[in-house]
């Protein structure tokens, strides 16, 4: 669900010529979307502005970065995403990805930071690799021994940020980066 809500943030920042980080920020009110949003956002140097289509593109290869926040279960995520495309052959390249984490009190930060970088390499698995096979019976791609996971030829850089809330109990730090 979070990819077809921030789909649909993005669609209208678009909409009314806005950076999806300030349209989000002057649309979250709630403190761990905007924490994680802001430490995202701030990990990755964010410059605010409008998105464009591309068409002013010069050679072969367009650069472009995204935003946005999800959950899983119990904490809050958000991550920025830096990437380029070869405009002639459509091959995608993700160049670093950024991911906040709100989990409360985390005591264990080596291993919260080491959830979100195995988060965002998987997530970029997802985006590159990962495909659903079929034959005339249903789907055939079923277990783990061929998951395609990303190589480090590939492995984009990751930036993993914990906002930490001491103040807070420890609530887990699950899939929300992705």
């Amino acid at each position: 669900f979070a990819f077809i809500s921030e789909q649909a943030i993005d669609d209208l920042a678009w909409q009314l010529g806005m950076d999806p980080w300030q349209f989000r920020q002057q649309n979250i009110s709630e403190y761990h979307w905007l924490g994680v949003l802001n430490a995202a956002a701030e990990a990755a140097n964010w410059q605010p502005r409008r998105a464009n289509t591309g068409n002013d593109a010069r050679g072969t290869t367009v650069r472009g970065r995204g935003i946005g926040v999800g959950t899983h279960l119990a904490s809050w995520g958000g991550a920025v995403a830096d990437i380029e495309v070869n405009t002639q052959t459509g091959e995608v390249n993700i160049l670093h990805l950024y991911g906040a984490i709100d989990a409360g009190l985390v005591v264990n930060t080596a291993n919260v930071e080491n959830q979100i970088i195995g988060q965002l390499v998987q997530t970029a698995s997802r985006m590159l690799l990962e495909e659903i096979t079929f034959d005339d019976t249903g789907v055939t791609s079923l277990e783990w021994s061929t998951y395609p996971i990303i190589r480090f030829d590939r492995c984009p850089a990751v930036t993993p940020v914990i906002v930490q809330r001491l103040d807070e109990p420890s609530s887990g730090a699950g899939e929300e980066v992705m």
